[in-house]
């Protein structure tokens, strides 16, 4: 499991503690002087608790993270446009464009050129502390009229995140091609 997903679970748990705290003590006739009335006071008050808890974790996951000042996950989503230099058949440079969508947990990566596309297959956002980089493995789609010279193939990214709205890194691919990219978002 990645450290951002264990991090999102123990947000949650402690969510749901605080929501099961706030029931038990907020309707004190569940607790008649510390005495249970019965377990289903207790059993419905979790449930209650773990399925607004779940409500607001996803809601979080999904859309407020990216006002939250504390989280360090940076946020990519958005489209780009950008520059491949590539090293295949005796290289040269291509324009691209991407498109990025991202929760908290996840990130889709859609790119493509007059050629060929590609769209990610798995993709992570890792923080060292002194840089933060998305790594996304992927697979290419080229149109029909280049696939004999630019034929499928897996690849995997390397991006830095160098600055909002500006990504840099360098690709390689399972037919032994490589490049570096540019990507610099668009303005919204």
């Amino acid at each position: 499991m990645s450290n951002e997903f264990i991090r999102f679970m123990k947000k949650s748990l402690l969510v749901a503690v605080t929501l099961f705290a706030l029931r038990v003590f907020a309707v004190p006739e569940i607790f008649g002087s510390l005495i249970i009335e019965s377990g289903y006071d207790i059993i419905s008050s979790v449930g209650e608790a773990i399925g607004t808890a779940g409500i607001i974790m996803l809601l979080y996951e999904r859309f407020i993270w990216r006002i939250n000042p504390l989280e360090k996950t940076p946020v990519i989503s958005g489209s780009y446009d950008g520059e491949i230099e590539y090293q295949y058949n005796g290289g040269g440079r291509k324009r691209v464009r991407a498109k990025i969508k991202q929760s908290l947990l996840s990130v889709s990566v859609l790119m493509y050129t007059d050629e060929i596309s590609s769209r990610s297959i798995s993709s992570v956002i890792f923080n060292n502390g002194s840089e933060c980089v998305l790594i996304y493995s992927y697979l290419t789609h080229p149109k029909s009229s280049v696939s004999k010279r630019n034929p499928i193939a897996y690849g995997t990214c390397r991006m830095s995140i160098e600055e909002k709205g500006v990504l840099k890194g360098t690709y390689w691919t399972s037919l032994s091609t490589i490049g570096d990219i540019t990507l610099i978002r668009e303005s919204e």
